[in-house]
């Protein structure tokens, strides 16, 4: 690999590790704010969302270029392919806080969130799946990327529950049944800032061999084993 594409890979991995990194504050601020109803906190997780299009973008013209000039192979092929595919999901997560932020713009969220213990353990949670398949995907770690498999399964049962604590509090509180719908919202939404975490370790897989453990069920009821 010559000095100039060493260069490039530097360049786009340290890129998307700052748009990771900026994702991951918003997730962070985004909670902090639905749990004190910061409105100014809330606002400068909307802000932000711009910057994350910004490198969205920037790191698809990098690739682009990369695959134009350098005509990577194996690996280094792999990396830029699954690079592309990240950023989609990243740039999925900034859109999910920048709607949470919004909530708390909207509607007095705090007393009911602050009800909901286990939503607090579900962000939580969430956050840390975020880091860890940041770590995974950084470190081309096969056992953390496995880790966030396991935290996004127990972040399904967890939203399964607060869900239905949510449906109650509607039932019992009509009149805040736009609030309670709100929440619910937020709490999907939280759930999908894991599923995209899952789609980040899973590039791991990738990068390393070539394995695409995406939809791996799906394959194998296509080709299911003697």
């Amino acid at each position: 690999m010559s000095k100039r594409m060493d260069f490039e890979f530097f360049e786009l991995s340290s890129t998307l590790a700052n748009m990771i990194s900026i994702t991951q504050s918003m997730f962070a601020d985004a909670i902090i704010a639905l749990q004190t109803q910061d409105v100014d906190l809330a606002s400068d997780v909307v802000a932000r969302d711009k910057e994350v299009d910004r490198l969205d973008l920037e790191i698809d013209e990098h690739c682009l270029r990369i695959l134009a000039l350098y005509d990577p192979k194996a690996s280094q092929l792999r990396y830029v392919v699954a690079a592309l595919r990240l950023i989609m999901d990243i740039e999925r997560v900034a859109d999910h806080c920048k709607v949470i932020a919004k909530q708390v713009k909207k509607h007095h969220c705090a007393p009911l969130v602050q009800s909901l213990p286990d939503l607090a353990e579900m962000a939580k949670m969430t956050a840390n799946a975020l880091t860890i398949a940041a770590e995974a995907f950084t470190e081309e770690s096969i056992e953390r990327a496995a880790r966030v498999m396991d935290i996004d399964k127990e972040i399904d049962t967890i939203q399964s529950k607060v869900t239905k604590e949510l449906l109650l509090f509607i039932t019992a509180n009509p009149d805040k049944g736009k609030l309670g719908i709100a929440m619910t919202n937020v709490v999907r939404r939280i759930a999908r800032i894991s599923d995209h975490s899952k789609n980040i370790a899973e590039a791991v897989h990738y990068v390393l061999d070539g394995t695409n453990i995406r939809h791996m069920d799906i394959k194998n009821e296509h080709n299911p084993a003697d």
